[in-house]
């Protein structure tokens, strides 16, 4: 489990530092959405897949995994044995990560409950495919899927623009929310990774992006950049909506103004070999050889049987008691040549269990004696 966070998380920052990189500023929206979604998933699949490889890479990726900051390598998530106590508990690391997680979960259940609640509670008027939620608090429009929640004074006395209406339609026809649900899940599993948290606040803003690039194809530039300058900042607090925030509204200006440039197209078939590098390099290839065993079979006779083993071999057992010649010589040994040295003694011995006497396909070689 362990190995599995951490090449996870190495393979998000990978993926994550291409699109800050290559693509952040790039006027392919729609290519930037699906690339973000596509870095989530792939970080959280690929380290799953085993498969087998018929070439070994130049990086061993297992080789450069840690787990604690002594320098001690884990191979396939396992501590060697000279570092694991036999008394141990559970690891407090484990506890923490586990705490976390559980709390982001309960935020997670909170705010969508919120959200529920809220539309169960209002006033909702049908606008087309849409919903609009009238509240009684004072905010700045935002949508979840195809509700759309806005003030119901400001709604009522035709204050809100219509072009604020349109970009959260298009946040609403695009699924813009889904996104952002799919992310927040992969937070709860991955919230101590930094790149995470990027990645999240990159997908909310490339989905400002796409709101406004549908705006703005039924109206002019410059009138929507006024009604945006117009707008006043507003804490929503609940998190999962999309939002007007003016920490995005800079940015969006000055994408709004950019052309696109064709070296674009370029950066787009530059994710290929990245991601199959990266998915080669991350997934564990685990080879293991097929071992062809034959099974064993056992004939009796009268007092004797053989056992055939895995080589196609005979050994022959004898099944009652029996009396063995058995050569010894005596513990003197030469200084010279280092040989036994002595009479040769002859002796038998009784055996009362059954014991392997031969080797042979052939049963003359067996000798008993009572």
């Amino acid at each position: 489990m362990t190995a599995y966070l951490i090449k996870s998380a190495l393979c998000l920052a990978l993926m994550y530092g291409f699109y800050y990189v290559f693509l952040r500023n790039r006027k392919i929206y729609t290519f930037n959405r699906f690339f973000l979604i596509f870095s989530l998933l792939f970080s959280a699949v690929v380290p799953l897949l085993k498969l087998r490889l018929s070439f070994k890479l130049p990086i061993n990726l297992d080789a450069l995994v840690f787990a604690n900051t002594s320098g001690i390598a884990v191979q396939n998530g396992n501590l060697p044995n000279q570092y694991v106590s036999e008394g141990s508990t559970v690891n407090p690391i484990w506890i923490v990560y586990l705490l976390v997680a559980a709390i982001l979960f309960l935020r997670f259940v909170v705010n969508l409950y919120r959200i529920v609640r809220q539309v169960a509670k209002s006033e909702t008027v049908s606008h087309g495919e849409f919903k609009l939620v009238l509240i009684d608090e004072q905010m700045l429009p935002y949508s979840f899927f195809k509700y759309i929640f806005l003030n119901r004074a400001d709604y009522m006395e035709g204050a809100i623009e219509k072009d604020l209406i349109r970009h959260e339609q298009a946040h609403g026809r695009q699924w813009h929310s889904l996104d952002i649900l799919l992310v927040e899940l992969a937070r709860i599993g991955f919230w101590f990774n930094p790149f995470i948290w990027f990645l999240g606040r990159a997908v909310q803003l490339n989905h400002e992006y796409l709101a406004d690039e549908a705006v703005l194809s039924n109206q002019d530039l410059s009138t929507y950049q006024k009604v945006l300058l117009q707008v006043v900042f507003r804490n929503n607090s609940i998190y999962l909506a999309s939002k007007f925030t003016y920490s995005f509204i800079k940015k969006r200006l000055i994408m709004m103004q950019k052309k696109n440039f064709r070296s674009s197209t370029l950066r787009k078939l530059m994710t290929l070999p990245l991601v199959i590098f990266l998915g080669l390099l991350v997934v564990q290839a685990q080879i293991v050889p097929k071992i062809e065993t034959k099974p064993s079979t056992t004939k009796v006779t009268k007092n004797k049987k053989y056992v055939v083993d895995k080589n196609g071999h005979k050994v022959w057992v004898s099944t009652k008691k029996f009396t063995a010649p058995v050569m010894h010589r005596s513990k003197a040994v030469s200084k010279r040549n280092r040989k036994p040295k002595g009479k040769k003694v002859k002796y038998t011995v009784k055996f009362s269990e059954p014991r392997i006497v031969s080797d042979s396909a052939s049963t003359n070689s067996v000798s008993t004696k009572k």
